[in-house]
């Protein structure tokens, strides 16, 4: 689901609780919903974004190896990130608390779209044509041009 969408689907009040709350909060299926997920994995794509997709690629591997088969917490994981990055500029002023504490999702991400801007098309195009045809039948060839 992207951002976008879980803008548009969720009810704000929803959107503006704090991650943590959503996990310490009495009722265990407040944690499932989309709000979350898309929170973390904007959060490790500006972490990416932050170091470089090779360097982070490397963490990752080291992240694992260094936590396999144990539960870490967020703040292990900043305390391993800012350690193995501890001499790359920016990895000490990232803004944890925000991603971390603060209710909201974050600003929408700035992709690049270059590959998959022709999919996204063919797939609204072809949502259309489904739709047109639910509507008047099998189209030929024909009636697509």
């Amino acid at each position: 689901m992207t951002h976008k969408r879980i803008l548009m689907i969720l009810p704000d009040s929803y959107c503006s609780v704090p991650l943590e709350k959503i996990y310490r909060d009495d009722d265990p299926d407040d944690a499932f919903s989309s709000v979350p997920y898309e929170k973390g994995f904007n959060l490790l794509y500006s972490l990416e974004k932050l170091v470089g997709e090779e360097a982070f690629g490397k963490f990752m591997k080291a992240y694992f190896n260094h936590f396999k088969f144990v539960t870490v917490t967020s703040q292990q994981f900043r305390e391993f990130f800012e350690h193995y990055f501890k001499d790359v500029d920016g990895v000490m002023a990232f803004d944890w608390d925000t991603w971390l504490h603060k209710p909201g999702l974050p600003e929408t991400p700035n992709f690049d779209r270059t590959l998959s801007s022709e999919c996204e098309g063919e797939s609204n195009s072809s949502r259309r044509l489904a739709w047109i045809s639910s509507l008047f039948g099998t189209l030929s060839r024909l009636d697509l041009t």
